[in-house]
């Protein structure tokens, strides 16, 4: 697969949530997005109707999937579930929000307009994905873990942040440790409830973010009401992780009305690649401008030394894994970017007050 293709993945993930599924001409799956499997009685019928033009569909549970060649390459690309955003919209206006989606992506990928294929009605009586045993989010077996709060910490940091990739990357990771648990034993009913959990945390680190209380809490009280009235949540994981963009979108609405734009960017660049930074000058020029400048808006701006900023953002990191993970010093400083383990545990004290082994034991009960 080229890098052409995979940032385009990237970009596609980071603004709508779509499923995409890659094979290769001998339908291999070479690298999917998301956690759910596509089913092998779909993905046949799909490439039995492939041709130049782009194959379009609707599985049995109201999934819109498009299909088509690209090289050697077979693309499969499909909704998740009825979102918070599209459950209120006709199957016509979701068809045309999705075939111009589809578009997009044809043309950043192919330099030219797609052309579609008349909607196929062979597998609206197909399910789209494998069914899971169970629903991650809602496991019983699994107990609440360090790996599993360092993973919900992640999520909300990318909420507080306002950061989409943030949130997104981690929002899987956090669903996987089941830290949810049971919360009814009705299924509806327990649901609702972990929507409603969900929606809790979302606010706090909202608001933590720089979102208005009274935005916050109406936002909050909203999507409550509306998880209240739903009869049935098919994708419990999609659902939730929906709503949490609409938190994010917001924050980061604020973010940027309070702050240069130039100053937004910056955070996201060191959010995003905090454990990879070499230097100031390597931000600069990712957002086309002199480090000088941006150095100078920086500290007018927010009070503080990019470098500040950074090392802040990395002992942050740093602490939640000294106190929630069995990690050694020398992995923690290694997975934050520092090269040696002497120079985080200064940079720790510095910031913390005592090094990074005292703190770690002083927080044990």
């Amino acid at each position: 697969m080229n890098k052409h293709l995979e940032k385009i993945i990237e970009l596609f993930q980071a603004a709508d949530n779509l499923a995409i599924f890659i094979y290769n001409k001998n339908g291999q799956l070479i690298k999917q997005t998301g956690f759910k499997k596509l089913s092998e009685e779909i993905k046949n019928k799909i490439f039995e109707h492939l041709n130049e033009k782009v194959f379009l569909a609707s599985s049995k549970e109201g999934n819109l999937i498009a299909a088509f060649k690209n090289g050697q390459e077979r693309l499969v690309i499909s909704t998740i579930s009825k979102s918070i955003n599209t459950e209120l919209k006709t199957d016509e206006q979701n068809l045309k929000i999705f075939s111009a989606k589809i578009s997009i992506f044809y043309m950043l990928l192919k330099g030219k307009q797609a052309v579609f294929q008349k909607e196929n009605e062979n597998l609206k009586n197909i399910v789209l994905f494998n069914k899971m045993e169970n629903d991650s989010l809602i496991s019983r077996s699994k107990k609440p873990s360090y790996d599993g709060y360092i993973s919900e910490q992640k999520m909300l940091k990318g909420i507080e942040h306002g950061n989409l990739n943030e949130f997104d990357k981690n929002f899987s990771k956090f669903a996987a440790e089941g830290n949810f648990g049971v919360l009814s034993n009705n299924e509806l009913r327990n649901k609702k409830n972990i929507v409603i959990a969900a929606i809790t945390l979302y606010t706090r680190s909202s608001i933590k973010g720089g979102l208005y209380v009274q935005s916050a809490y109406d936002l909050s009280d909203y999507y409550i009401q509306r998880a209240e009235r739903q009869t049935h949540i098919e994708d419990l994981h999609e659902y939730i992780r929906s709503i949490g963009k609409v938190f994010v979108k917001n924050v980061s609405a604020v973010k940027r009305k309070n702050e240069p734009t130039l100053i937004y960017q910056t955070q996201e660049y060191i959010y995003d690649h905090l454990a990879s930074i070499k230097n100031i000058d390597e931000i600069a020029s990712k957002l086309n401008c002199s480090s000088s400048y941006l150095m100078h808006l920086f500290k007018k701006t927010t009070g503080k030394s990019i470098v500040s900023f950074i090392t802040e953002q990395k002992i942050s990191s740093a602490k939640q894994q000294l106190l929630f993970s069995k990690k050694s010093l020398n992995q923690i400083a290694h997975q934050i970017g520092y090269k040696r383990q002497s120079d985080f545990s200064r940079s720790f004290k510095k910031i913390v007050g005592r090094s990074p082994s005292r703190f770690r034991s002083s927080q044990k009960i």
